[in-house]
Formats: structure tokens, sequence, C-alpha cells
């Protein structure tokens, strides 16, 4: 998984673009939170995360969008931060199985 990383970071605009959206994270994404507050999503939600990142230990991310989504699905996947290239094959099935045909 290494080698996958340092090669997609080593890309022109990879770093820059990771972080602007930690900046908008820290920044704009806050407003517009805040003016979606009272909306809930009424389209299917899948939530992956990996199960050895952060935001699985942190958060209760499924009981989140619960609050925010109608039909929520999820679970976390045996692997890190970087799901699709960590775990490709397992999240090809889960896309696959919640995506219509």
């Amino acid at each position: 998984m290494a080698c996958i990383n340092l090669r997609a970071f080593s890309l022109p605009g990879t770093i820059r673009a990771v972080l602007e959206n930690y900046r908008a994270a820290a920044s704009r994404d806050f407003e517009d939170d805040e003016r979606d507050l009272a909306r809930r999503l009424r389209c299917p939600v899948l939530t992956l995360r990996g199960e050895f990142g952060k935001v699985h230990g942190l958060f209760g991310v499924l009981a989140t969008w619960q609050e925010k989504a109608d039909a929520v699905e999820g679970h976390p996947l045996p692997c890190g931060r970087f799901i699709p290239e960590e775990a490709p094959e397992l999240l090809l099935v889960d896309l696959q199985a919640f995506l219509p045909a």
C-alpha cells in the first residue's frame, strides 16, 4: 500500500488537492453544513470506512448518517484510510450490491 500512496502523492497537483480539501473542511464546509442542518437526504446512502482508520475509531459514521438520511447502510472494511487502494475487491463487492444495475 505504501508504494501506491507514494506514487499517487508524487503526481503533480496531488498534494495541493489534498491540502485544498483540508482547507475547505476547516472553512467552507462549515458554512455548507450549517445551511443544510435541517435537510435530509432521500436517496440511499452507503457509508464505508476503513476499520483501522481514525474515522472508524473516533466517530459513529453510520449513526451520524442515519440522522441525516432516510435510507442508510454501511460498515467498516478491514483496511485503513485508503479503501480503493487497500481493499479494492471488497469495495467493488459493496458497490455492486449497492448501486442499481
